[in-house]
C-alpha cells in the first residue's frame, strides 16, 4: 500500500498540465478548498459570538459590527483563496499579473466599502444627536461632511491599487495638489463658507431656534443653518440668509435664555416717565412692572432698575426671559406686557416722558414750555 502511495506521488510529479506538476495541482486545489473552509469557520464564528452579544447589549455599535461582518460577501474570499491557490502553481507574467491585479483590486475594493459604510455610520449616529429642531441643518452639514471624507477614501484607495500595479502615484499625488489648490483659489469665498458651517456645528454659538443678531436691523429666529448660508426669520415674517463666514467673523448676540433652551429668549427694554412724577410713584414703578409679568404665564422677570436720567424723562430698564410658544410669539408676549403696563400707569396716574424742552428767557419772568 505505502508503494503504491509513494508511486503515485512520484508519477503526480512527472506529470504535467499547463506547465504545473498535477502535484502542484493537487496541492493548489486543496489551499483553494482549505482557505474558503478557513474564512467560513471564522466568519462563522465570529458571527455566532456577535450575535450572542447583540442580544445582551442595547448600544447599535455592536449591531453595526454584525451588519459589516454581513457585508463581506463570499465572492471576496474566493478570489482571496484563488490567489493563495495560484501562489503554488507558475504562470505567465501576464497571467500572474491579471490575479494579482483581481485581487488587489477586489481586496481594496472591499476595505473601501467597509469605511464608507463606517461613516454613514457615524454620521448617521451624530446626526441623531442633535435636536429635532437642528436635526435638518445638522443633517445636512454632516453629510456634506460625509461626501468630503468618502472622495478621500475613493481617492486612497484607487491611490493604493495604482501604487500595486506598479503606477508611479508620487507624480500623479503631486499633480492632484496642484490642481487642488487651484480649485481651492478659484473656491476661495465658497470653502470659507462650507468650513464656517463646521465651525457653527461644533462649536455651537447658536443652534435652530436661537433668535440672533449681529445688528440691530439683522435680528431672527434662526431656521436653517446651512451648508454656505444660514437663513433667519426677522420679526416682521421675513427671511434673512447671511453667509457663514460673516457669522463666525462678527460678534453674534444670542439671545437666548439664560436656562439655555431654544425657547427662552432674554430681552430688555426702557420706560421712560416724566420728571414731575412724585418720589412715592417712581418707587411703586418696580412693584408694578414686577406684578404684570409675574401674572404673564410665559415670562420671567429677572430685575427692574432705575437706569438714568435722560433728557427729558427718568428712565427705568425691565429684564427679563420669555418663553416662545406655538400660540404666542415673542413680540406677541412683550405686546400683551405693553398694555398691561400702559393700562397700570394709567391708573396710578403715572406720565409716560415724550421729548420735551423748557426754555428761559433771561429778560422775562415768563417760562415757556415747548412741546414737540
Amino acid at each position: 500500500m505505502q508503494n503504491i502511495f509513494t508511486e503515485i506521488i512520484t508519477n503526480s510529479e512527472q506529470m504535467f498540465f499547463w506547465g504545473n506538476s498535477f502535484k502542484q495541482w493537487i496541492m493548489a486545489i486543496i489551499l483553494f478548498l482549505g482557505a474558503i473552509l478557513f474564512f467560513k469557520i471564522v466568519f462563522w464564528v465570529i458571527f455566532r459570538q456577535l450575535r450572542k452579544m447583540v442580544q445582551k447589549t442595547v448600544n447599535d455599535i455592536d449591531d453595526f459590527v454584525l451588519v459589516l461582518i454581513e457585508g463581506i460577501k463570499p465572492p471576496f474570499y474566493y478570489i482571496v483563496s484563488f490567489y493563495i491557490a495560484t501562489k503554488v502553481l507558475t504562470f505567465g507574467e501576464t497571467f500572474s499579473q491579471l490575479v494579482f491585479a483581481v485581487f488587489i483590486i477586489v481586496t481594496v475594493l472591499q476595505a473601501v466599502f467597509v469605511l464608507l459604510k463606517i461613516v454613514d455610520f457615524v454620521i448617521e449616529r451624530e446626526s441623531k444627536k442633535a435636536s429635532r429642531e437642528d436635526q435638518n441643518s445638522r443633517r445636512t452639514i454632516l453629510q456634506f461632511l460625509g461626501q468630503i471624507i468618502k472622495g478621500a477614501v475613493w481617492v486612497m484607495g484607487i491611490l493604493m491599487v495604482l501604487g500595486n500595479l506598479g503606477v508611479n502615484v508620487n507624480s500623479l499625488i503631486a499633480g492632484l495638489g496642484i490642481g487642488g489648490l487651484a480649485i481651492a483659489m478659484a473656491l476661495k469665498n465658497i470653502l470659507a463658507d462650507i468650513f464656517s458651517s463646521f465651525s457653527i456645528l461644533i462649536d455651537k454659538p447658536f443652534v435652530v431656534g436661537d433668535f440672533i443678531g449681529i445688528s440691530d436691523k439683522q435680528q431672527g429666529t434662526v431656521k436653517r443653518i446651512g451648508i454656505k448660508t444660514t437663513r433667519l426669520e426677522t420679526r416682521d415674517g421675513q427671511e434673512l440668509i447671511i453667509a457663514n463666514k460673516k457669522l463666525t467673523d462678527q460678534v453674534v448676540q444670542n439671545f437666548r435664555g439664560s436656562s439655555g433652551s431654544k425657547k427662552e429668549r432674554g430681552t430688555s427694554f426702557t420706560i421712560g416717565v416724566t420728571y414731575e412724577t412724585p418720589h412715592t410713584k417712581l418707587k411703586l414703578i418696580p412693584k408694578i412692572i414686577k406684578e404684570i409679568i409675574i401674572k404673564e404665564e410665559h415670562t420671567k422677570l429677572k430685575r427692574v432698575v432705575f437706569d438714568n436720567f435722560g433728557d427729558f424723562s427718568l428712565n427705568f430698564k425691565i429684564f427679563l426671559v420669555i418663553k416662545e410658544t406655538k400660540q404666542l410669539s415673542v413680540a406677541e408676549i412683550k405686546s400683551k406686557i405693553n398694555y398691561e403696563i400702559v393700562k397700570a400707569f394709567t391708573k396710578e396716574g403715572i406720565d409716560f416722558a415724550y421729548p420735551t424742552q423748557t426754555v428761559y428767557l433771561a429778560n422775562s419772568q415768563t417760562e415757556n414750555t415747548l412741546s414737540k
